[in-house]
């Protein structure tokens, strides 16, 4: 079985080589644009954009996850920030809220014929931070520009006060979700191709 990621999101690769799995990486080529208001069919829609443009490019049968991650809070959808000023505007507007975040993932299975896509949100509860304390996270996040503005691998750990739900899923792949789906779809874990020299003694 070939298992494609559909994403170059480090955080997204990170995931997958802590679980072990052997992987190919194929990131789209079309131009991701949904007019979805709502915010879960919004990343669900761009997901399968991703996975049917991933599976456009490739020459045989794979096992391929797509996602796309925001923040949302208060009826706005916040994606990578462009520009610094706009970096500090969605973060000074995030201080002492609850920020969803929510990622769409798509599975395509080319094996099977299917097309899954499902969503998973996690709560994010924001201290209400000083400006500077903003300000000196812009200037020191070198990541900031990669993820929806916090990076809670990094830096952005410092703004918040606790998770409600799956961890994961704010790093842009909730992966005990996608197990369980791809549970669904009649695959177990032995299926899935695993790097198996890492389990070699030294």
């Amino acid at each position: 079985m070939k298992l494609i990621l559909g994403s170059g999101s480090p955080s997204r690769k990170r995931i997958m080589d802590s679980v072990g799995f052997e992987y190919t990486v194929v990131t789209s080529k079309e131009n991701e644009v949904s007019k979805a208001k709502n915010p879960c069919e919004y990343t669900k829609e761009l997901s399968v954009i991703k996975a049917l443009s991933v599976e456009r490019q490739l020459k045989e049968d794979s096992l391929i996850i797509c996602a796309d991650t925001i923040m949302y809070s208060g009826n706005k959808l916040y994606e990578k920030p462009q520009t610094v000023e706009e970096a500090k505007e969605n973060l000074m507007e995030m201080r002492g809220k609850t920020i969803q975040s929510i990622t769409g993932v798509t599975i395509n299975d080319m094996y099977q014929k299917k097309i899954i896509s499902f969503n998973e949100i996690t709560l994010m509860h924001i201290r209400k931070c000083l400006e500077s304390d903003i300000d000196w996270y812009i200037e020191n996040e070198a990541d900031m520009f990669l993820y929806s503005g916090f990076v809670v691998e990094g830096k952005g750990k410092i703004f918040v006060e606790k998770y409600e739900g799956d961890y994961f899923n704010i790093l842009g792949l909730p992966i005990s979700r996608t197990i369980h789906e791809l549970n669904n779809l009649g695959y177990e874990l032995f299926d899935l191709p695993i790097k198996r020299d890492r389990f070699k003694k030294q």
